[in-house]
């Protein structure tokens, strides 16, 4: 047993209502999560960029319950953005494959994102078939500023070795 997560609590929250059946009927997941972080953020903050790495199922849903941020997607600490996407309140982000195991994911820390009302779908599709994309998408002019408000997130996961009774 290399890596082991206790089962606690939140794990009656993925059992015992309908989100970990939604997201098994939806094909996210193959069988019920059994990992769920609540993030909780003020308007300014974000989480840097990482992995989240071998010691879970490779394949993460985010449900952002509300306020709103961009994720940016990037191959190496030290490059821009390789893309971008806009996380909405009640939306849900679903990544695998290269998205989890290449890219490092974050929120930078501000108070507000710049997006445009094209960007969503459209990065969301590149995300899944993988070219990088244009920087003159950041230079559009239908771009809006949305300011940040207290955003809470369900990370949710399927941590493959648990370990019970403890």
């Amino acid at each position: 047993l290399k890596y082991a997560f206790r089962v606690n609590s939140l794990q009656t929250l993925l059992n015992s209502n309908r989100v970990g059946k939604r997201l098994v009927n939806a094909r996210v997941f193959d069988q019920s999560p059994n990992h769920v972080l609540i993030n909780d953020y003020t308007f300014n903050q974000g989480i840097m960029p990482h992995k989240d790495g071998p010691l879970y199922y490779p394949r993460v849903a985010i449900l952002s319950l509300n306020g709103s941020a961009v994720m940016d997607f990037r191959r190496s600490l030290s490059e821009k953005p390789n893309f971008s996407i806009f996380l909405e309140p009640r939306s849900l982000l679903v990544f695998e494959g290269e998205a989890y195991t290449t890219y490092f994911h974050g929120i930078d820390f501000r108070p507000s994102d710049v997006v445009s009302v094209c960007c969503p779908l459209f990065l969301f599709l590149t995300m899944r078939v993988g070219p990088k994309i244009d920087d003159d998408l950041y230079n559009r002019p239908s771009m809006d500023q949305v300011a940040r408000t207290r955003r809470v997130s369900l990370t949710i996961r399927i941590v493959p070795s648990i370990i019970t009774g403890l």
